[in-house]
């Protein structure tokens, strides 16, 4: 099967507009918690001044850092994927559009976006990668982006899962907070290293598993995440997986079901180091799984794994081994976790 590989890495979080920077607020324990700037909703993170056309300009700002790296005008890029659960509501055939921003500045014209709710960026990897394998595409950009809205800051409220600070897997959990976020990649054929020499790949995408249950419109369930995982895994030795980058929202509910769904897979004594980045850049909704990609690309280079920020004491009830300070170790296998509403679930096994 072709292999995929990862030339570029472009990244804009509260914490940071590069991945450098991100990473580096993220060692150090930081949290980007900030007073929200409408309403009486607590908290929130916010990454970007505001602009007429938001979610477009993080998008742009992080591609721009992904075709900084690779030489823009010696590669030609076939496809663009996007994940966002924020363009979902929008009207793309607009001209200030996601989509169409996207496409008419960097004269990509096959574009597709996915709006998979907190899986969006996830399933949009993974679209960008069976177009890959498929001979349907040599090299694809993908990713994705969401930004902070009144509605959906209201609707989680409403839920009663909207706290002031995310605590995930901590005994006090109380809820999410949401923050903005871009993350994409330049993924390519394995064979596009060796046409272009000057090129180096960042890491390799090696399993991807996908379900959406529809089993709850809210809440988590175990059978969903279990079979994406098993899907990601596919016939690979469990035990080459170093460390998983968790969903972790710091809800009760989230947090308690992908517990069992590591420990249900891995076994309560060989699960990998867990840990969440939400406690530090809050939750990007549809771009969660590309931020935890950027993220866990970054470990791999620093063989480290980032502190759970937030965690003070992990749930008796939570049986993994929840990393709560930087660790060094060396990875090799990682596995980024993505849930959302209505049961779309989402796993990617990613090799240095």
């Amino acid at each position: 099967m072709t292999r995929v590989c990862i030339l570029g890495v472009g990244v804009v979080t509260a914490s940071g507009r590069t991945l450098d920077a991100t990473w580096a607020s993220l060692i150090a324990g930081e949290s980007s918690v900030a007073p929200l700037s409408f309403g009486d909703l607590n908290g929130h993170v916010i990454a970007t001044e505001t602009s007429e056309n938001r979610l477009a300009d993080l998008a742009v700002e992080a591609c721009d850092q992904v075709f900084a790296q690779v030489q823009r005008g010696s590669i030609s890029v076939d496809a663009v994927c996007i994940g966002s659960s924020s363009a979902g509501f929008s009207d793309n055939s607009a001209p200030n559009s996601l989509v169409s921003r996207v496409s008419d500045y960097y004269g990509i014209p096959n574009v597709c976006q996915i709006s998979q709710a907190c899986s969006s960026s996830s399933y949009a990897i993974a679209t960008a990668v069976d177009l890959i394998r498929l001979g349907d595409a040599q090299v694809v950009l993908a990713g994705g982006v969401d930004e902070v809205t009144p509605s959906v800051v209201e609707s989680f409220d409403a839920c009663r899962i909207y706290s002031d600070m995310c605590r995930p897997f901590d005994t006090n959990r109380k809820g999410v907070v949401l923050g903005e976020a871009s993350a994409f990649f330049l993924l390519a054929d394995e064979l596009v290293l060796r046409e272009h020499r000057y090129l180096s790949a960042h890491g390799y995408i090696d399993g991807i598993g996908l379900t959406c249950d529809a089993h709850d419109p809210v809440g988590t369930w175990d059978g969903g995440i279990s079979r994406a995982v098993e899907a990601a895994l596919g016939d690979a030795e469990y035990s080459t997986v170093n460390f998983i980058c968790a969903h972790g929202t710091g809800t009760r509910d989230n947090d308690a079901t992908e517990s069992r769904v590591i420990t249900g897979v891995f076994g309560v004594s060989a699960a990998p180091p867990v840990a969440s980045y939400k406690g530090a850049l809050g939750h990007p909704q549809g771009a969660s799984g590309a931020v935890g990609l950027a993220l866990v690309l970054q470990a791999m280079k620093s063989h480290t794994i980032f502190g759970t920020v937030g965690l003070q004491t992990v749930d008796a009830d939570i049986d993994i081994k929840v990393t709560n300070t930087a660790t060094s170790t060396v990875i090799d296998t990682a596995l980024v976790l993505s849930y959302g509403s209505w049961g779309t679930n989402s796993a990617l096994v990613v090799s240095r």
